[in-house]
C-alpha cells in the first residue's frame, strides 16, 4: 500500500471558530465590524487592486496594531483560544486516524496561539502544523502611536461599502475607501515602530498554504496523488487546486463557493464523520475505491452499510448519529451540481458557525 498523507485546514474542517474574528470582536471596540471590513479589504487587494506580491490572509497581520493599542499580549490570545475553542462534532474520529494510521498535518491561516490550543486539546503534534506566527509581546508601539491607531480605527469603521465591495465595484465611494485603507496600511503604518513586525507577519493562506503542502509532500517523499486535503474557504483555493490537479483527493468540507469551485468532492454535514469515512477509505484502499463509494452513496446513502469496506468503528458511529435522520451530503462536484452544492454548503456554514463567521470568505 502506497504511503498516504492527510492535510487539513483548521477552522471549518476541524473547528467552528474563526479565532481571529472572535478575538478581534472580544478585545477591540467595534472589533466585529473592524474585522469584517479588513477581511473584505484583504480580498479586495487580491481581486480588485491585484497588488503585486500580495496574497490572501493579510487580515491577521493588519489587526495586530489594534491588538497592541489595547495592550493585548500573547498570553491573552492563548487564554482566549483555550476558553473559546469549539471543535466540529465527531472530529475526534478524524484525529483518531491521524494519530494511529496516517501522517497528518494542519495547514492553517490561524494564529499559532489558537493552533496550540487545538493541539493540546486533541493531542495532535504541534510540530505537524503550519500556521501564522504572531508575537504581540515583541511588537513595539508608543503611546503616541496608540492614539493614531485609534484614530485610524474610527476612520476604518466609516468604510461602509468595503464589506460588500463586489456589489459596489463601480462606486467612486468604494474607490475612495480603498485609497483610504491603502494609505493607512501601506503609508501611515509603514512609518510606525511596529511596521517591521506587522509587515513581516506571513499569514499562511492561499499561496502560502500551497507552499506548506509542497513542503509536506517533499518531506514525506510521496506522490501528490497520495494526498487528501480538506479545506473550506478562499485561503484553501490554491492547495485544493493543487491536490486536485495532481490526482489527489481535494475535499471541500462545508465550504464556501471558493472551496466548492476548487475541490473535487463536497461534504456538507453537521458532523465530521462523513469526512472520516472518506479519509478511512482513502488511506486504507485508495482514491479509486473512495470515489466509487461516493458514486454509490450519492445514489443510495443507506447502501453504505452493506458492501463497502468501511471500518466498523466509523460505520457504527455513522449509524448512531444519522439513522432515521437526513443523511449528510457526500458528492462529486460537477458543473451540473456545483451551484446547488455551494448554496447548501454555505447554508450549513451559517448554521454551524453563525452568519457573521460564515460570511467571511
Amino acid at each position: 500500500m502506497s504511503k498516504k498523507v492527510y492535510v487539513t485546514d483548521c477552522e471549518g474542517p476541524l473547528t467552528i471558530n474563526d479565532n481571529a474574528y472572535e478575538a478581534c470582536s472580544h478585545f477591540i471596540r467595534d472589533g466585529s465590524k473592524l474585522y469584517k471590513i479588513l477581511s473584505s479589504y484583504d480580498d479586495y487587494l487580491v481581486e480588485v487592486e491585484n497588488r503585486e506580491g500580495y496574497h490572501v490572509g493579510g487580515t491577521l497581520a493588519y489587526i495586530t496594531p489594534f491588538f497592541k493599542a489595547e495592550d493585548i499580549t500573547n498570553q491573552d490570545l492563548i487564554d482566549y483560544a483555550k476558553e473559546t475553542l469549539k471543535t466540529v462534532n465527531g472530529v475526534e474520529n478524524s484525529f483518531f486516524i491521524a494519530e494511529e494510521f496516517i501522517d497528518s498535518y494542519i495547514v492553517s491561516t490561524s494564529y499559532g496561539q489558537y493552533i496550540r490550543a487545538l493541539c493540546d486539546k486533541m493531542d495532535f503534534p504541534y510540530e505537524n502544523t503550519y500556521h501564522t506566527e504572531v508575537d504581540l509581546d515583541s511588537m513595539p508601539i508608543t503611546d503616541e502611536e496608540k492614539v493614531k491607531v485609534e484614530e485610524f480605527r474610527c476612520k476604518i469603521l466609516e468604510c461602509n461599502l468595503m464589506q460588500d465591495y463586489r456589489n459596489n465595484l463601480d462606486s467612486e465611494e468604494l474607490e475612495r475607501e480603498g485609497d483610504l485603507l491603502d494609505d493607512i496600511f501601506f503609508n501611515q503604518f509603514k512609518n510606525m515602530s511596529f511596521a517591521e513586525d506587522m509587515f513581516n507577519i506571513n499569514p499562511v493562506g492561499g499561496i502560502e498554504k500551497e507552499k506548506a503542502l509542497k513542503d509536506i509532500i517533499e518531506k514525506n517523499d510521496i506522490d501528490p496523488k497520495n494526498v487528501i486535503y480538506a479545506g473550506d474557504s478562499i485561503t484553501d483555493l490554491e492547495p485544493l487546486q493543487y491536490v486536485k490537479s495532481h490526482g489527489g483527493l481535494a475535499v471541500a468540507f462545508n465550504g464556501n463557493e471558493y472551496a466548492i469551485n476548487a475541490a473535487e468532492v463536497a461534504i456538507i454535514s453537521e458532523d465530521a464523520i462523513p469526512f472520516t469515512v472518506i479519509l478511512d477509505l482513502f488511506y486504507r484502499i485508495g482514491k479509486y475505491y473512495t470515489m466509487g463509494f461516493i458514486d454509490q452513496y450519492e445514489f443510495l446513502p443507506e447502501g453504505m452499510y452493506e458492501g463497502f469496506r468501511i471500518s466498523h468503528r466509523f460505520l457504527d458511529y455513522f449509524k448512531e448519529h444519522f439513522d432515521g435522520k437526513e443523511y449528510p451530503i457526500i458528492a462529486k462536484i460537477t458543473d451540473k451540481n456545483r451551484d446547488e452544492l455551494a448554496d447548501k454548503s454555505i447554508e450549513m456554514r451559517a448554521k454551524l458557525r453563525g452568519k457573521d463567521i460564515a460570511s467571511i470568505m
